[in-house]
């Protein structure tokens, strides 16, 4: 849906990127809980399989890329009124 209204102009990047935001964090700490429950349990195939997208997830958090933020305009872009 966040999608639709952004191609259709009817709600602002910034906005949209908020919405979108609200839901990464807890795929996140979702994602970290179930890598470590199958460590604990014992699932030692799945666990290894979790390892790349966990270390993803936490480069992409470390580095500030999970919050959607849109890139500064080039300064052609701008236009002055």
């Amino acid at each position: 849906m966040c999608l639709a209204d952004l191609k259709y102009d009817y709600i602002n990047p910034y906005e949209s990127a908020s919405r979108i935001n609200r839901v990464i964090l807890p795929e996140f700490f979702t994602q970290g809980a179930l890598c470590l429950f199958y460590l604990v349990t014992g699932h030692w195939f799945m666990f290894l399989l979790c390892i790349p997208y966990l270390y993803y997830d936490v480069r992409m958090y470390m580095d500030k890329h999970h919050l959607g933020a849109l890139p500064p305009l080039s300064p052609s872009c701008t236009t002055l009124s």
